[in-house]
């Protein structure tokens, strides 16, 4: 059966039915939605440094896997940080960009990256995998750019990547796990006493202020507006610039995602908007993803970003809070050290070589990392 490999500038190049035929619907960042909403607010491609180049593999007019890519020319927005390469390249005289990478942009989130028609075997996409890299190898050879990357993907498919040449990455996030608690109050039960005081201590300052969860389905454009408004002023208070993303996307975004998209938004007693934090869902995980305030309440971020997740997730049934990318400071609060994967192949070999051994020797580092935060956890028992 002879493949064929196509590049395709646009997730609008692919039926809806055929992406979300393939990679589902449950996993938000993974549908052909999302993607779209990027692309028509303009988040992706133009200067954005994102150039939309989604990879789908045919025979004899069938579809059989798809991709997610960006053709990038530089790492913002990524979360595997990969700056220190491009420096060495360029001390070298040498063009580190453009990259391609199979992501979801702006988004630390571990998720399907790539996906396969239903039907085939697993003999099947394995060699379809194989015949994936091989391409993407190639087009280092054929010099279409100077490396790929997979961020954020499964161990099992990192794995198997790496046995075929790539270099294998890891690093850490902090999620934390719903054990069939009943309440905040029976998560709280199974931390140590001065945790569990200490968690009271920090919520109880908030009893004059009003939560309100909203999902997709009823939002409007002012309530983005009330948003957005929170999310460029803390974005440039944090790092100078008002943020990747534009309200555009976010209307695009509510309307397209419907209630898998929460907004839980902040008022004092005088019903002021205080601060606004955006989530979305599936069928097992809550994510936060973005963050604003109009002023600052000390704490505030902790009771908002993580403590009004884990409530929701409780009251959910979910299975698991992903809260964002970094944030040792989670740690006490419960939130467990967990491992991300990631692979990447460099089309000069000196450099190939060269960072295959930085990332082996960072990776027990890690490791070690991990494992120390994992015995700060406030849990009272660890046998889980």
């Amino acid at each position: 059966m002879e493949l064929e490999f196509v590049f395709v500038s646009s997730v609008r190049e692919i039926a809806k039915a055929d992406w979300d035929g393939l990679f589902g619907t449950d996993h938000p960042f993974g549908r052909w939605d999302f993607l779209a909403a990027l692309e028509d607010s303009g988040a992706v491609g133009g200067g954005s440094g994102w150039q939309p180049l989604h990879l789908k593999v045919m025979a004899q007019g069938q579809l059989l896997a798809l991709m997610p890519g960006y053709l990038k020319l530089n790492s913002f927005g990524e979360y595997v940080f990969d700056w220190r390469w491009a420096e060495a390249y360029g001390r070298q005289g040498l063009d580190y960009y453009p990259k391609w990478i199979n992501a979801i942009p702006f988004t630390p989130v571990t998720g399907p990256r790539l996906a396969f028609t239903p039907g085939l075997s697993a003999e099947q996409q394995t060699g379809l995998e194989e015949a994936i890299q091989a391409f993407l190898d190639a087009c280092l050879e054929q010099g279409l750019f100077h490396s790929w990357h997979r961020l954020f993907i499964d161990q099992g498919s990192a794995l198997a990547w790496q046995s075929r040449g790539a270099i294998g990455r890891v690093d850490g996030q902090f999620h934390w796990f719903n054990r069939d608690y009943g309440s905040f109050e029976d998560f709280l039960a199974q931390l140590r006493s001065q945790k569990r005081k200490s968690i009271r201590k920090e919520r109880a300052r908030f009893g004059e202020l009003e939560f309100d969860w909203q999902g997709g389905s009823g939002l409007q454009e002012a309530d983005w507006t009330d948003f957005y408004l929170c999310y460029r002023r803390t974005y440039a208070k944090r790092s100078g610039h008002g943020g990747y993303l534009n309200q555009a996307f976010f209307v695009l975004l509510g309307n397209a995602l419907g209630d898998a998209v929460q907004l839980l938004r902040v008022r004092d007693k005088e019903g002021n908007l205080v601060a606004a934090a955006l989530f979305l869902q599936d069928s097992s995980s809550l994510y936060g993803r973005y963050w604003g305030a109009l002023r600052h309440i000390d704490g505030l971020h902790f009771e908002v970003c993580y403590y009004r997740g884990i409530d929701y997730a409780i009251t959910h049934r979910l299975k698991r809070f992903h809260a964002g990318a970094q944030g040792e400071h989670k740690v006490p609060r419960g939130f467990e050290p967990v491992q991300t994967f990631s692979c990447h192949r460099l089309a000069h070999g000196g450099f190939q070589a060269a960072i295959a051994r930085a990332c082996a020797a960072e990776k027990p580092f890690v490791e070690d990392w991990l494992a120390e935060l994992k015995a700060k956890l406030p849990f009272s028992r660890r046998d889980w």
